[in-house]
């Protein structure tokens, strides 16, 4: 098995959550609890019920194929002594029953599997069915599946692309984690998940189309896809998990929708080219990290839902020189903007009283300015105030 790639580790990374691919999978009808962090730590998956072929071989003419007779009547099929093959073509029945399911490990680390025809008969791709086929370069799958196990194709280094069916529903944890050669995905509109660290680092990867019905990017999903330069959030997506999108290196721009509600922890960590962030009115909730280490992110408008921003949310953001905050943050957590010293400008839109004790623990370089709203030219000259100027905040 090939060992996952080093992580790297932060200055303070004793502060921060773990940042492996990974989290713990929903186990397939066989049994298995498989883990993807188990599986690139190179430790087996458990046995299942379908993974014992030795009282289930023929000696047709099978390529070399494996069946297994399954409760509901119809065959799951895997490899065993088909590896040195380069293309395989999987029958849609065996001995006159249909062929329904890859099996779990099924084609595990085929490193000569370059092409593979799935029938229309098969519903279910197995947990781990194609890991490590590095060999790999392109797969249809047809309509007929719905399921497509945890790190069915992780691993898979030279997948360049891959058609993922209106049937599927969920992009299961870890299914193309580290192929980093498919440069570009569409993910249908059938899919209401995208799991923890589905597409994990896919360095390759420029373009995401994410479809209408997917509610939750989960955790990880999208970590170290360092090549991905823009992303379209559709108007379901109500979760952005922790580390959704951290270590997307080349993201420039990003477009959350009025739909999200939350903001994982370290979800945009790291994004190094992120030059401006609009956090909608929807969000309620800034994770602590989320925007930690954004070197370039220059101006941030927090939307007027938030209530919290948690810990380190904007910690060591060089090159932010202005934020907005809404006067509907109760809580700024520690060292929110800790080393961020272009940071010139902190424009709330609240009043000197409600902001008297807010900004206590946020670390403001001391050349900072916080200027409270006012509709109108104020003549108090305790404090320092700001209004709108064709929709830019600007002193008075």
């Amino acid at each position: 098995m090939k060992k996952a790639k080093s992580l790297l580790i932060g200055l303070v990374s004793i502060l921060f959550p773990l940042t492996s691919c990974g989290g713990n999978t929903s186990s397939l009808n066989t049994g298995a609890n498989t883990t993807v962090s188990n599986v690139l730590s190179g430790e087996s998956s458990s046995a299942t019920s379908d993974s014992t072929y030795e009282n289930f071989r023929d000696n047709e003419n099978t390529q070399g194929l494996e069946y297994v007779l399954l409760e509901d009547d119809t065959y799951a099929v895997g490899g065993d002594n088909a590896k040195e093959l380069s293309e395989i073509i999987i029958p849609s029945q065996f001995q006159g029953k249909k062929v329904t399911k890859i099996i779990n490990r099924g084609f595990y680390s085929f490193d000569h599997l370059k092409k593979i025809i799935i029938p229309n008969s098969v519903t279910t791709i197995g947990e781990e069915a194609f890991y490590g086929c590095i060999s790999f370069i392109s797969i249809v799958i047809p309509d007929s599946v719905t399921t497509i196990g945890n790190s069915a194709f992780s691993l898979c280094t030279s997948l360049t692309s891959i058609v993922i069916p209106n049937s599927v529903t969920t992009i299961s944890d870890g299914a193309f984690y580290g192929c980093n050669s498919l440069a570009s995905i569409v993910i249908p509109d059938s899919v209401t998940m995208i799991d923890n660290s589905a597409f994990c680092d896919c360095t390759s990867l420029t373009s995401v189309t994410i479809g209408n019905s997917v509610t939750t990017i989960r955790d990880y999903a999208f970590l170290r896809c360092t090549s991905l330069t823009s992303i379209v959030i559709p108007d379901s997506v109500t979760t952005i998990s922790n580390s959704a999108f951290r270590s997307c290196t080349s993201l420039t721009s990003i477009v959350i929708p009025d739909s999200v509600t939350s903001i994982g922890n370290s979800a945009f960590r790291d994004c190094t080219s992120l030059t401006s962030f609009v956090i909608p009115d929807s969000v309620t909730t800034i994770g602590s990290h989320a925007f930690y280490y954004c070197a370039f992110l220059t101006s941030v408008t927090i939307g007027n839902s938030v209530t919290t921003i948690s810990n380190y949310a904007f910690f060591e953001c060089t090159s932010l020189t202005s934020i907005v905050i809404s006067d509907s943050v109760t809580t700024i957590g520690d060292d929110v903007f800790f080393h961020c010293p272009s940071l010139a400008s902190v424009f709330y839109k609240g009043t000197p009283e409600q902001g008297k004790n807010l900004f206590e623990s946020s670390s403001f370089n001391e050349s900072a300015t916080v200027f409270y709203y006012s509709e109108t030219q104020p003549t108090d000259t305790t404090y320092e105030y700001w209004h709108y100027v064709d929709g830019e905040p600007t002193p008075w």
